[in-house]
């Protein structure tokens, strides 16, 4: 099972010094405005109890907007276990940096968490859905964000049904026909349903549209999502755990067919 691994909390200092010492960037995932953003930042110090970070140039004017107390998720890569696991954890900001030009971007400092998941390499890998299979997605334009798996209709304004082609631990490719008109930009916030194995719970989270490419046929348009926020909440992580052993579950059907060829 592709197992999200639970560092120890001896461990999660010394992960933050290899972060610090060797400049690896963040990736901080927070709400604002009722959607969920991101960042790149670069870890600048650790205390005791607290570590500080400072938000990299961002291709865009405005700054981060992020509130004192409010709830991050953060996730990087590290050298201390395969180069493209990733770390995640969730942590509250302690204290803001207000720049003294407000085109910048400022510093903000953290609670060291007190614990942090590893999430193997190949669960980013995107698997195809198995050709057995077909599994139907649910998916809608969202105006603020839902909890994971708590994907109500109240701020649902169009919707459409997909068929899921592939899915990582990062995204998903949905292939919706034209047929429906699907009216979908890249950059766009959606919500997401789906059941992923036969006698599964279904799965529900928000996504952002990264890339949208018509079939060869050109009777369906493929649609790239990226999940986002998953890292930032218990909740987050257990739909996270489930994406990760849907991702093996897929690779091992197909290994099986491709064995039996």
């Amino acid at each position: 099972m592709n197992e999200i691994k639970m560092l120890r909390e001896t461990e999660i200092g010394r992960v933050l010094q290899m972060v610090f010492e060797q400049k690896l960037p963040l990736i901080i995932s927070y709400i604002c405005g009722e959607r969920w953003q991101i960042a790149r930042a670069l870890l600048t110090d650790i205390a005791d109890k607290t570590f500080g970070i400072k938000f990299s140039p961002q291709k865009r004017t405005e700054p981060v907007h992020i509130k004192k107390g409010a709830t991050v998720g953060i996730t990087f890569k590290c050298g201390c276990s395969d180069a493209n696991d990733r770390f995640i954890f969730d942590t509250r900001v302690i204290s803001i940096e207000q720049p003294a030009d407000a085109s910048c971007i400022g510093s903000i400092t953290l609670l060291i968490p007190e614990q942090i998941e590893v999430v193997q390499r190949r669960s980013f890998e995107r698997v195809r859905v198995p050709e057995s299979m077909s599994v139907d997605v649910n998916i809608w334009r969202r105006d603020k964000v839902a909890a994971p798996d708590s994907m109500g209709s109240a701020s649902v304004s169009q919707a459409w049904q997909g068929r899921l082609v592939e899915i990582s631990a990062a995204g998903l490719l949905v292939a919706v026909d034209f047929s429906q008109g699907p009216d979908l930009q890249v950059g766009q916030f959606i919500g997401l349903r789906f059941t992923p194995l036969p006698h599964e719970t279904r799965l529900g989270f928000n996504a952002y549209v990264r890339s949208l490419t018509p079939t060869a046929s050109d009777e369906s348009l493929c649609v790239g999502l990226e999940m986002v926020g998953l890292e930032a909440s218990p909740e987050g992580r257990l739909v996270l755990q489930r994406l990760c052993n849907v991702v093996e579950q897929y690779s091992k059907i197909n290994a099986k067919k491709s064995h039996k060829k």
